[in-house]
């Protein structure tokens, strides 16, 4: 009886069932499949396949999160401008905005710093930087650090 092979090591290589699973599909004795999987290849072909299929996917991944961290170290960069441009205008720190029960709104200029504007600036500031440091590898790093392996000196006693 003649079998499509070509689409038999199709469905084996790509996964789509074990070569006891086709056998049976197909109504091929398992010997005569394990001989002719073994002529063509199967198991390597599958394997490098299965290879092929992981790469790409990490690829994705890879590419997804640099995207992701490129946005966010824009945005970062962009808070900490806003940052710095707030710090430049003077006023802004000795400015005190007050609410008449009226409704209305006044923005009053004094000669005493605005201690809280200091304060949420600075908590902004080292949030941005915190954000900053997390995104940035740090070169003085090694590889295992930056994958969070610890590496133990060896004690003298254990040699």
């Amino acid at each position: 009886m003649a079998y499509d092979w070509d689409r038999i090591e199709h469905e084996y290589v790509t996964g789509k069932g074990t070569m006891e699973a086709l056998a049976r599909k197909y109504g091929i004795k398992l010997s005569s499949f394990y001989r002719r999987a073994e002529v063509r290849k199967f198991a390597e072909k599958r394997e490098k396949y299965a290879n092929q299929v992981r790469e790409k996917a990490l690829t994705r991944a890879r590419e997804r999160e640099i995207r992701t961290l490129t946005n966010l170290g824009s945005a970062l960069d962009k808070a900490a401008k806003k940052l710095n441009n707030y710090i430049a205008d003077e006023d802004t720190l000795h400015g005190k905005v007050v609410n008449h029960m009226d409704g209305s709104i006044e923005e009053i200029r004094t000669k005493k710093l605005d201690t809280k504007a200091v304060r949420d600036l600075t908590a902004a500031m080292k949030e941005v930087a915190a954000a900053l440091k997390l995104i940035t590898p740090d070169e003085t790093k090694t590889e295992e650090t930056q994958a969070g392996v610890i590496v133990l000196a060896q004690r003298e006693d254990e040699t």
